[in-house]
């Protein structure tokens, strides 16, 4: 039986459920999900008894690893997922704890955690390694235009900080040191999953048009076929060498030209059209812990999926 612990699920309750469905299809798995909370929906789709509530990361780093790691040693976990970018740096920094431990974190390494997280260093990532990406400005004072632009958060995820840029004059809230500007590229986004196996090696990409968003996270998707972007997530494979799943965001602009926007190191808020498209991501990377082949079909159902809402209760502590 493979113990698996999904970490900081929050409302991520698809990737709990797409782990359930793999067990109701007699894969040996036992699934436990863990926030800081009682009060987050992915708790409650597991039995109480899978459910852990540990401190949160953000308020201290050293006790919360304290916490996760004697979780781990209580509950012989083999695998982790972490599901938000909330603790993925410090998993990716202490991954050999918990492999001492037996359990694998499927995390890629601090530098390409780091580099993710932080979109100047993306950015110099982007021209150092030969991805396509709109030129950036990190400093309000060297900007000239073109307008309009985007200004957003250096750091952060969810469109945080994002801002449309008419004139100079709404450049007065730019902060140095914390917002960047991008000029605004009109025409298509899509998200690519770039899956790699443990070792950083290229497996697999799904490409998607992104119809609706919401919050910073796609709303809507339609699975596409497209070369250029098949070439492109094997070029972001091989250039991050990153661990599981990136997905990346792409835009491709009115004349046919792509550019990378953003990369998350992990399940995002598209990987549920990838995994109903026929990409089981999921349950590739556990058969990849388990040291099994990885099977994908040769391509994806070419399909258009759209989030709903579902509802989750506990007794009121």
């Amino acid at each position: 039986m493979l113990k698996a612990l999904f970490t900081n699920a929050g409302r991520r309750t698809y990737i709990v459920q797409f782990a359930l469905d793999l067990k109701a299809a007699d894969y040996p798995l036992e699934i436990h999900v863990s926030d800081c909370s009682q009060l987050n929906a992915a708790l409650h789709v597991v039995p109480p008894s899978r459910s852990h509530v540990l401190p949160p990361v953000l308020e201290d780093r050293e006790t919360y690893l304290s916490a996760l790691i004697g979780l781990v040693k209580r509950e012989s976990f083999k695998v982790i997922f972490p599901l938000s970018d909330l603790d993925l740096l410090l998993l990716a920094e202490h991954c050999e704890e918990f492999r001492n431990q037996g359990c694998i974190v499927v995390v890629s390494s601090p530098r390409v955690v780091a580099c993710c997280n932080d979109k100047r260093l993306t950015f110099q990532f982007c021209r150092e390694a030969g991805l396509p990406t709109p030129p950036c400005w990190f400093n309000v004072e060297t900007f000239e235009g073109p307008f309009p632009a985007l200004q957003k958060h250096i750091k952060g995820s969810g469109s945080s900080g994002l801002k449309r840029i008419d004139h100079r004059a709404d450049l007065k809230g730019f902060v140095s040191g914390c917002d960047m500007l991008q000029p605004l590229i009109e025409g298509e986004e899509f998200g690519l999953d770039v899956l790699n196996d443990l070792e950083g090696r290229f497996v697999a990409v799904c490409a998607k048009r992104k119809l609706l968003m919401r919050a910073g996270e796609t709303d809507k998707a339609q699975i596409v076929e497209d070369e250029r972007l098949y070439a492109l997530g094997r070029r972001i494979a091989e250039a991050f060498r990153h661990v599981g799943n990136m997905d990346c965001d792409v835009l491709r602009d009115k004349d046919g030209r792509l550019y990378c926007i953003d990369f998350n190191p992990r399940f995002g808020g598209g990987y549920p059209a990838t995994h109903l498209a026929g990409f089981n991501y999921l349950k590739a990377i556990l058969d990849m812990v388990c040291g099994d082949l990885v099977l994908l079909p040769a391509r994806p159902r070419l399909i258009t999926v759209m989030k709903g809402i579902s509802l989750h209760w506990c007794e009121t502590p």
